[in-house]
């Protein structure tokens, strides 16, 4: 899923909801391997890398 939305990082609803969909879309990789606090933890993980990323003012999701 790909979805382009400019600045993004100026909006709490929609940091919130990139959040939430990369949770989403982490939590449906295979269960046997991951549990649900390994996936909390990498979703967090992954977040703070999109939002680190260096002229990075728009989200692809």
């Amino acid at each position: 899923m790909s979805i382009n939305i400019p600045n993004w990082k100026e909006s709490r609803e929609i940091r919130s909801a990139v959040k939430t969909t990369i949770y989403d879309k982490l939590l449906w990789l295979p269960e046997d391997k991951y549990s649900d606090e390994e996936v909390s933890m990498k979703s967090i993980q992954v977040y703070q890398h999109v939002y680190s990323y260096a002229g990075f003012n728009q989200v692809r999701v």
